[in-house]
């Protein structure tokens, strides 16, 4: 649900609304010819190879994110193809061009729908800035306040960073008496169980 933080806007024809300020302005974002050619898009590709035609929002009863990730890399690739060779005037080009950016959009929008289903939690917070906005608008200064306060853990990964950089380039490291690197920082490093 959208705040409202109690500031009125008044129009000339007596009729009030609270601002508009702040919120997600959902026809500025989004390109109604982009939907519409999407929706074309989506669409045609209902016709199944057996003759029967699927629901419209067939998609979110779940397709495994492997798929689209798969998918996803092939209409990249034809979008790229598209932008480098295709002359784009040339109506069968600009065809196939624009499906493989609909098909592009179909796997990411997908992939972020399986994603949201399961990571409920990072959600953007309605139409509250991100931290990153923020911190461009000079609202707010220093390290996210997720990170804030675990400094202790910061200062274990940078010495896991710097002792497999050093690892890495064949140098010699000097760990305090006693103590050994043995992969086990190096797999919680990167998030590796035991």
């Amino acid at each position: 649900m959208t705040k409202d933080d109690g500031t009125l806007r008044s129009f000339n024809t007596g009729a009030t609304r609270d601002t508009g300020e702040g919120k997600l302005d959902f026809e500025g974002f989004l390109s109604p010819a982009v939907l519409k050619q999407f929706a074309k898009f989506m669409n045609m590709n209902r016709l199944q190879s057996d003759g029967e035609l699927r629901d419209s929002d067939n998609w979110q009863n779940g397709i495994p994110t492997d798929v689209y990730m798969k998918s996803g890399y092939r209409h990249f690739f034809e979008w790229w193809e598209f932008h480098r060779q295709i002359d784009h005037r040339d109506r069968d080009g600009m065809i196939e061009g624009i499906g493989a950016m609909c098909g592009l959009m179909f796997n990411v929008m997908g992939y972020l729908h399986e994603w949201l289903k399961i990571n409920p939690m990072v959600r953007f917070d309605d139409d509250e800035p991100t931290f990153e906005m923020k911190e461009r608008q000079g609202k707010t200064r220093g390290p996210d306040p997720v990170l804030k306060g675990n400094l202790e853990f910061e200062d274990e990964i940078t010495s896991i960073q710097e002792e497999m950089t050093a690892l890495a380039a064949g140098s010699v490291v000097l760990l305090p008496k006693g103590e050994k690197l043995n992969g086990t920082k190096v797999r919680r490093f990167l998030g590796l169980h035991n």
